[in-house]
């Protein structure tokens, strides 16, 4: 990469976390349309979905920082570490997901 370019990683944004808005749903009762076990699945999505936002700016702005140093070890280990987790995340949501389409 030239000194002079800057590295694009996108950065994602949102108004609000998902189990806020889950909160005034649930607190409305406007989730009674669900059985039980799409109450909550819908709330396991939710935390999944908000956690894998989160690691991965996390990941982002660890890497803006290596970057920034110029130390390629400085944030490595969190950077994967936050990457996984992200991933790790994402691939539970979609499992999760899966199988509530199946019930």
């Amino acid at each position: 990469m030239e000194e002079n370019t800057k590295p694009f990683i996108p950065s994602p944004s949102r108004e609000c976390k998902l189990t806020n808005q889950l909160m005034v749903i649930v607190l409305g009762g406007f989730d009674s349309v669900l059985d039980k076990n799409g109450r909550l699945y819908l709330r396991l999505l939710c935390r999944l979905v908000d956690k894998a936002f989160n690691e991965y700016l996390l990941a982002r702005e660890y890497l803006l920082e290596e970057l920034k140093s110029k130390d390629k070890l400085a944030y490595r280990f969190s950077i994967i570490d936050h990457l996984e987790n992200c991933f790790n995340a994402l691939n539970r949501a979609i499992s999760v997901f899966n199988f509530s389409k199946k019930k």
